[in-house]
């Protein structure tokens, strides 16, 4: 597999949460899986985060994200 040039059109719905830092790569897998027929694997939702040039390390659930990071 090689790298995405260009982010898949199904991240860009997360992209406003993303920039917020408002949601999990977990949050979103369990999203996409509960409308998909096969199942994505984790692998596909942090590459598409990382083809839109955000880094997914502060986006894992074991993290605070967001407004909660700042309390």
């Amino acid at each position: 597999m090689g790298r995405i040039e260009r982010a898949p059109d199904w991240i860009l719905k997360y992209k406003e949460r993303l920039d917020k830092g408002a949601i999990a790569v977990e949050d979103i897998l369990e999203a996409e899986n509960k409308t998909r027929e096969k199942p994505m694997k984790i692998s596909s939702v942090t590459r598409a985060i990382n083809a839109l040039g955000y880094p997914i390390t502060d986006l894992r659930r074991g993290k605070q994200v967001g407004a909660e990071a700042e309390e």
